[in-house]
């Protein structure tokens, strides 16, 4: 089936992502009266379905009626903050969000509160806005049970009952997108795969469709929670990609099943919650775990640039919080392809500390407790992933030197084997800029990263494995590079520029210029065995990211890979530019 065979259907749907006019936000769950008609933030928000397992970089609380007095307002805005559950330096849970919002509701000096959630404009990470209407101190009788269930409105829904110990919830998140791929695999098609010639010019549609629910209940009086959630996932690819011949694919699985205990006073500045079972699982900035290879799309599942599917098989994940510290321990079984599944399981701490002011700081120690990948190189020794270790420090700098809008970060990757000879490493260094006072709030980041490879003349094995690393925004280094060289013998350099032109709306460009840090790629694709050269080339990628409405949030991107000396020289016929068109819009509810 041909789905379309140019790209003109995407310059039409970005121009009127640019023109079309904003649905209006969401209602809050006020008490009475509109909460907020003006967003006080210009940024794209995210469904909570899109936000789940993300870090928090930062929560801010606006009051939309501040008293006037500034010290008066900043101790209130303290206090507020203090009572909501919800912390930076976590990771979202549209299920402890419901309760947290459902409690600070509760407080005697608030009339109305709603969150909002935020794409960062440094990161992959969420920026959650706790907007709220104050009153004066008032005792509050208990409200009545809400949701779908008692109250009998369709305006209820994903709330399908609550009162004040428990919570249950509906969950609902449809996916579609359009691509379109110019010249895939740079004009080479069967030199990374020779059963498949792949078009030069070739569009396809996938989708995805969760369905199932979550609940959490208080135990009696105790401070003490369970909850849990279940879902079933629809993925499919209605014509063939870059990946594969087949017409169609539609596959029906398990997405999210897990079960979990949360212990944690209201108000308390400790909190425990421990959760096992199929989940999505990700840290901080994704350099060595995130979620996308965390759980594998394509293959029969279809939905291989959509990438639906998030849980992964299996997440053991133990956190405890005291104050502003989150000491975490985890064991997680990444969702691979049956066809391709490595057995890798990993198992490790992570500590994180963010101030919600200047500070964000993090330190995971990881290793692979097993796995059947092994290591390629030049002598033909066994070398296997089971056995590795990594220790990943990472710190960032807001308000850096002094100056507001400035932040500075540096991240380090550090491997070693427990039995053999290995020496890897990796790091990134940030700088960046918001310039939160001019119109639109242009932001600017730069970032220098080093992945080793390995050098055959030492004797120990030096090639980065980025384990399950790489998110949009953080350590996915372009949209199509990812596909042909991963985060391993690579050195980048990466500008980006975004721009807020109106409310819910964010442009960014990205600028990657990439060279081989080793001739030696063993290891890489296919055709990538040796780079003859290690000019690599670079990509630019524009996007746009609209909140259509506070439920529908759009990505449209142009991606452009530009291949250079060590690529080209490296294909059997001339390398060509490889274009990227993409679409993407996810519902959540």
């Amino acid at each position: 089936m041909a789905f379309m065979r140019r790209p003109a259907v995407f310059i039409l749907l970005m121009t009127f992502c640019a023109w079309a006019r904003p649905v209006g936000a969401q209602a809050p769950a006020a008490r009475s009266g509109p909460l907020v008609t003006a967003d006080p933030n210009g940024g794209a928000r995210l469904p909570a379905s899109q936000a789940d397992g993300l870090p928090i970089e930062r929560v801010f609380v606006h009051v939309v009626n501040p008293t006037g007095d500034p010290a008066r307002d900043e101790a209130a805005r303290a206090a507020l903050a203090d009572a909501f559950a919800v912390k930076a330096g976590g990771s979202f849970s549209d299920i402890f969000a419901g309760v947290a919002l459902r409690d600070f509701l509760a407080r005697p000096d608030v009339d109305a509160a709603e969150y909002r959630l935020y794409r960062s404009d440094r990161s992959s990470g969420i920026i959650l806005a706790l907007i709220v209407r104050t009153r004066a101190p008032e005792v509050k009788a208990q409200p009545p049970a809400k949701g779908l269930l008692p109250v009998r409105r369709w305006s209820e829904f994903p709330v399908v009952y609550e009162d004040h110990r428990s919570q249950v919830r509906a969950t609902l998140n449809p996916s579609f997108g359009v691509f379109n791929d110019e010249r895939a695999w740079l004009g080479n098609p069967t030199a990374f795969n020779p059963r498949y010639d792949v078009p030069q010019s070739l569009a396809w549609p996938e989708f995805g469709l969760e369905l199932g629910g979550s609940a959490i209940i208080q135990a009696g009086s105790a401070p003490v929670y369970v909850y849990g959630a279940a879902s079933t996932l629809v993925s499919g690819t209605l014509n063939n990609d870059i990946y594969s011949s087949e017409e169609h694919r539609v596959h029906v699985e398990t997405e999210k099943l897990f079960a979990g205990l949360l212990i944690a006073r209201k108000g308390g500045r400790t909190a425990f919650d421990l959760s096992v079972g199929r989940q999505k699982f990700s840290l901080n900035r994704h350099l060595v775990f995130g979620f996308v290879l965390g759980s594998t799309n394509g293959g029969d599942r279809g939905g291989s640039f959509l990438s639906p599917r998030q849980a992964q098989d299996l997440v053991v994940n133990a956190r405890l919080r005291v104050g502003k510290t989150v000491i975490q321990g985890f064991l997680n079984d990444p969702n691979e392809l049956p066809v391709a599944d490595s057995r890798s399981r990993f198992a490790g701490i992570n500590v994180r500390y963010n101030d919600n002011k200047r500070l964000d700081a993090s330190l995971i120690f990881a290793g692979a407790v097993r796995s059947a990948t092994a290591y390629t190189v030049p002598d033909g020794r066994d070398l296997r992933r089971s056995g590795l270790r990594v220790v990943n420090p990472r710190i960032k700098w807001d308000g850096a030197f002094g100056v507001p809008g400035l932040w500075v970060e540096g991240e380090v990757g550090r491997e070693w084997h427990a039995d053999f000879d290995m020496s890897a490493h990796a790091y990134g260094a940030w700088a960046g800029y918001r310039f939160s006072k001019v119109a639109w709030k242009p932001s600017v980041l730069y970032r220098y990263s080093v992945f080793s490879g390995d050098d055959p003349a030492t004797p120990a094995y030096e090639r980065f494995d980025p384990l399950l690393g790489g998110v949009q925004r953080d350590w996915l280094q372009g949209m199509v590079m990812v596909k042909l060289a991963n985060n391993a013998n690579i050195d980048a350099h990466r500008f980006e520029a975004s721009l807020k032109p109106r409310p819910g709306m964010d442009l960014i460009v990205d600028v990657y210029k990439f060279r081989a840090r080793q001739s030696n790629n063993l290891g890489g694709g296919r055709p990538f065995q040796t780079w003859p050269s290690r000019d690599l080339g670079y990509e630019i990628t524009p996007t746009l990211q609209w909140s259509i409405t506070p439920n529908l949030f759009l990505q449209g991107l142009v991606s452009a890979k530009v291949p250079g000396a060590g690529m080209a020289d490296a294909l059997p016929i001339p390398a060509r530019t490889w274009f990227t068109f993409q679409a993407s819009l996810y519902a959540g509810f």
